[in-house]
């Protein structure tokens, strides 16, 4: 592995993609290897083929191996998706017997003291914090402040054994030695955004395939995430249900739907399949099965958000990533519409990569690189 470099795995919902970079300048990335492969990997918290899934990374690791410089990959940041995550927050404070400068141990000791184990099917996998006060004097960070108490709004992200024991097995198998775990919902937090947006508390919706997860975030760490087993390729499903058609027909002609169109009893969407056959599809009927799937996935993310106890400023903004529903033109604006929130899409801006399906794992791999050594994020 070369020396600056990290690698990231991020398992989505419908591929699996390994990518290896190292910081470049003014926060870009030289991104030394970046491949995936299509593999519907999970669906409600539980993997589909652990066997098929073992298959794919071990193919990815091979290829990164063959196509790059890099011989071995030793050490692999895996992102958790937010079907096997969940975040748990606190509020806490330690006093010290005397006026001391904050370090490292003692910004430990904070994160060891709050902490509590309460579930059995979850491990800790990192931790961060909304915000610190020193001497109830509110920091960004800590270290190298000096006074008598040390307290914060912590936020414990939590992994699934089953997710984390799984995945650690293949990647041992694969000579992996080392394997750490970040939340995907916290990467796309920090990565983002920057200034004003980063420090606000906000709201960021990933849609994905078939599943969609979502986080509230403020600053430096997580306040709530969750996650439904809904995604945008239901509207492919249910298109190929519709129409009795070839699943790729049906996926082409999820690309063409636009929900901004005025109702047309005789317009159509015309596709052209993979093999050159023309094909011609009701346009009014496509749009209504996208629209059925986006109320759904309005409906669940209603009743996940719903479960939420904390108190969310009522200007919070909400914003939507992912490769689910960014490319089908008004859907978007349709569900934000049925969820009561201003339709805004947040996506890397790195050139090449400036789209909504790159924002997880680009993500990730900013993350891997700021935290590769912290010595209190990763336990």
């Amino acid at each position: 592995m070369l020396k600056d470099c990290v690698a990231v795995l991020s398992i989505g919902s419908s591929n699996i993609n390994l990518i290896i970079g190292e910081r470049g300048v003014n926060g870009t990335f030289i991104i030394r290897s970046n491949v995936s492969m299509d593999y519907y990997a999970f669906s409600n918290g539980e993997f589909s083929d652990v066997k098929e899934l073992a298959t794919i990374i071990t193919r990815l690791l091979d290829n990164v191996a063959k196509s790059s410089e890099i011989a071995v990959v030793d050490k692999v940041f895996v992102g958790i998706p937010g079907e096997f995550c969940k975040t748990i927050t606190k509020n806490f404070k330690i006093t010290f017997n005397t006026v001391k400068k904050i370090n490292v141990k003692a910004l430990n000791a904070l994160y060891d003291i709050a902490f509590e184990d309460v579930d059995c099917e979850y491990s800790l996998a990192h931790r961060s914090a909304v915000y610190y006060t020193v001497d109830d004097v509110k920091v960004s960070s800590p270290l190298g402040k000096k006074g008598s108490s040390l307290a914060g709004r912590l936020s414990y992200t939590m992994v699934s054994n089953n997710f984390k024991e799984v995945v650690t097995d293949i990647l041992k198998k694969c000579k992996v030695k080392e394997v750490k775990f970040i939340s995907e919902d916290y990467a796309e937090s920090q990565y983002l955004f920057k200034g004003d947006e980063k420090s606000a508390c906000k709201i960021v919706i990933d849609v994905g395939s078939v599943t969609t997860s979502f986080a509230i975030s403020v600053g430096g760490g997580l306040l709530y995430s969750g996650a439904i087993p809904l995604g945008g390729g239901m509207i492919t499903a249910y298109l190929y249900d519709k129409f009795k058609c070839d699943y790729s027909v049906a996926e082409l002609l999820k690309r063409k739907i636009n929900l901004g169109l005025r109702e047309n009893p005789l317009a159509e969407y015309q596709i052209i399949g993979e093999t050159g056959e023309d094909y011609s599809f009701s346009r009014d009927t496509a749009n209504d099965v996208a629209r059925m799937v986006l109320d759904s996935i309005a409906e669940e993310f209603d009743k996940a958000f719903s479960r939420c106890t904390l108190k969310i400023p009522s200007d919070s903004d909400t914003y939507f990533t992912g490769g689910g529903i960014c490319y089908n033109r008004g859907a978007v604006e349709y569900i934000s519409s049925r969820i009561g929130v201003i339709p805004r899409v947040i996506k890397p801006s790195l050139p090449r990569y400036n789209k909504p399906e790159y924002s997880a794992r680009l993500s990730l791999l900013d993350t891997a690189l700021n935290k590769c050594n912290d010595k209190v994020f990763f336990i």
